[in-house]
């Protein structure tokens, strides 16, 4: 009986395959995911382009792991990962620590309203054009959404970014990646 292969990426190979069927030079579809997920008007097309993660589950759950990853004890060594733990506290006072925590906590409310979306719920109340209206806010308050604002737009390009190099991996075995990386380094 041949021995399963231990699976060393945190996307399984069903999640790969799936990665590469929807995402492969699928720039459109990436782009319309962004302009959802920043709420920007989308046309009838990308419309279109986005129901193919609202009719099919398992897209819908792999969407949810990249944007919202949960800490998952099955996951390969070095993989685990959720929003909280990239949060970088070292050297910060306890009161920053606070506003940082509130940011993280907002931005996560934010992707989950935003995925729920994508996966054809009904939008909630949080509005991304609101992160910057000043208005009556208290310091802390511009602090914070000024901080869950930037962290959407760079969390959103990085995710996107991590949907289209994946999509476009060659598939290997683990044996042929081992090989073809000995013969690179005797290059």
């Amino acid at each position: 009986m041949e021995k399963k292969q231990e699976q060393t990426m945190r996307y399984d190979d069903r999640e790969m395959s799936l990665l590469k069927n929807t995402f492969a030079e699928n720039e459109a579809l990436l782009k319309a995911i962004r302009k959802s997920m920043l709420q920007m008007d989308v046309d009838s097309n990308e419309k279109g382009l986005l129901q193919i993660i609202s009719k099919n589950e398992a897209l819908s759950t792999l969407v949810r792991k990249a944007f919202l990853p949960e800490l998952d004890g099955d996951a390969p060594l070095h993989q685990i990962i959720d929003l909280w733990m990239t949060v970088e506290i070292k050297d910060k006072d306890p009161y920053m620590v606070k506003l940082i925590a509130q940011s993280r906590e907002k931005l996560i409310k934010y992707l989950d309203q935003e995925i729920k979306v994508l996966s054809g719920s009904k939008r909630g109340t949080l509005k991304f054009v609101d992160l910057i209206k000043l208005g009556k806010k208290t310091d802390d308050e511009i602090f914070v959404d000024l901080t869950v604002r930037n962290t959407i737009l760079a969390h959103i390009e990085l995710q996107l970014n991590q949907f289209k190099m994946l999509s476009g991996m060659r598939e290997e075995t683990v044996e042929e990646t081992i090989t073809r990386l000995r013969s690179n380094s005797s290059k």
